[in-house]
């Protein structure tokens, strides 16, 4: 397998050399993401629920469930795969410091959570067993993650 970097996978977390808490992520993979500045399809009977990725039934249109809440089914929340991944699972290269310029591999996991299974609701709205179960989730899947 060539390890070496293509204009399609290029990964990289690049540190700000002046301010270093600030890094900026490049992928050119999410150059292959549907487009928002196309010109919008004609209205259709097709209802924007039975589009959207992240609706309840349309589990199809997404990578499978990492984990969901209450249960798989019955979901609340989902954590899937993100399709158009910032960053890589697995390491390309080193890396590489030249002059002020400092760039880290674009290593890591980038995963999509749908916190509710209702796209309009706001977190405000949300009740409390539902927050608890969504901030154990992050916590879970970040140490998982960690380790």
């Amino acid at each position: 397998m060539n390890d070496k970097k293509t204009h399609t996978d290029l990964r990289e977390i690049r540190i700000n050399p002046i301010v270093p808490t600030e890094s900026v992520l490049v992928s050119t993979a999410r150059g292959l993401r549907p487009r928002k500045d196309e010109k919008p399809l004609a209205t259709s009977t097709e209802s924007k629920v039975d589009k959207c990725p992240f609706c309840k039934g349309n589990e199809d249109k997404t990578p499978p469930t990492l984990i969901s809440w209450p249960s798989e089914d019955e979901w609340q929340i989902r954590i899937v795969e993100n399709l158009f991944p910032v960053l890589s699972d697995r390491q390309i290269s080193q890396n590489l410091s030249f002059g002020l310029q400092h760039v880290i591999d674009g290593y890591g996991r980038h995963e999509v959570v749908i916190d509710h299974d209702n796209h309009s609701i706001h977190v405000d709205h949300m009740s409390q067993e539902h927050l608890y179960a969504l901030f154990k989730i992050y916590r879970d899947r970040m140490q998982v993650l960690y380790d």
